[in-house]
């Protein structure tokens, strides 16, 4: 029960800001848990005078040698969705080797995939080695780790549905407002859908207004 964890946490309030308020469940988090990108991992630190974590089970010996999973790489491969035909990124828990890059090959080219579901059955060798996000669904946009990619091929695709042509002029408003804008077809703009931005450019408003004055 999260509560345990602190008895103030109330069911509604689910965003960053309001949890942060919450100074138990803060310093649990930074004390017991692996937030990164693409993980959140929690563990329980056996230490006797914690109120929150029940005693292990396993040997201590065992206990000790257990670690965070170490940040997932991104690899510059992608995989298709049979069902919406959006691009998905393939993460890894290392670097692979070439046998490996070899056996994804053959996965890519062999087995269906569907976003949401993993990529490989579980006896397959590499199952605990690659993997895609399974918090994910046909209607989720296009990863960003797409866009930030250096990998040498890859095209500009609409964000939303992943469409790689017939795309909307960004306007000069949008352009001097944002660093990055991510690329909008004509039909999600139908659609009602907008262009997705981020990285607002700060803008001086000291010259600002010193050149208004002007």
């Amino acid at each position: 029960n999260i509560l345990r964890i602190d008895s103030t946490l109330i069911k509604d309030e689910t965003t960053q800001q309001q949890l942060r308020k919450h100074k138990l469940l803060v310093e649990f988090i930074k004390t017991h848990c692996q937030e990164r990108a693409y993980s959140f991992q929690i563990k329980k630190c056996n230490q006797t005078f914690c109120e929150v974590c029940y005693r292990i089970r396993m040997p201590t010996d065992v206990f000790q040698n257990l670690y965070f999973l170490p940040n997932p790489i991104p690899l510059q491969e992608y995989i298709k969705c049979n069902s919406c035909r959006k691009t998905r990124c393939l993460y890894s828990n290392s670097r692979l080797t070439e046998q490996q890059k070899q056996d994804l090959k053959l996965v890519l080219q062999t087995y269906t995939y569907t976003c949401g579901s993993p990529i490989f059955p579980d006896d397959h060798n590499l199952a605990q080695e690659i993997f895609v996000r399974v918090q994910i669904s046909c209607d989720s946009p296009i990863e960003l780790l797409y866009y930030s990619s250096k990998k040498v091929g890859n095209i500009p695709i609409c964000y939303w549905c992943g469409a790689n042509s017939d795309f909307v002029i960004v306007p000069q408003n949008l352009q001097e407002k944002f660093k990055l804008i991510y690329p909008l077809c004509n039909i999600c703009n139908e659609s009602g859908k907008s262009f997705y931005k981020r990285l607002e450019k700060k803008v001086n408003r000291k010259k600002q207004k010193t050149n208004h004055v002007n």
